[in-house]
């Protein structure tokens, strides 16, 4: 019986795979297991698997959108040259 004040929905949170977010991001699942060692993804290990909780995810998706890209002088005048500027 479930206590009237009890919500398993804000218990706990969404995860996905290796996998799904392997696919999520385009990239192979062994490179979000380097993701996971380097520490840049959290993640919560059972077992022998791991699962990406949602808020991890988004704040890697996001920190991964917030870094520069770094280009060499040589990109950056055939950027500008070819956005016409």
């Amino acid at each position: 019986m479930k206590h009237k004040y009890h919500n398993d929905e804000e218990d706990f949170e969404t995860t996905k795979t290796v996998q799904e977010v392997a696919a999520l991001l385009s990239v192979h699942w062994q490179t979000i297991l380097a993701y996971i060692r380097d520490g840049k993804l959290d993640a919560i290990r059972m077992g022998n698997r791991y699962r990406i909780p949602a808020s991890s995810y988004r704040q890697f998706v996001k920190n991964r959108i917030a870094t520069p890209k770094y280009v060499t002088i040589e990109e950056y005048k055939y950027e500008i040259k070819t956005l016409g500027i």
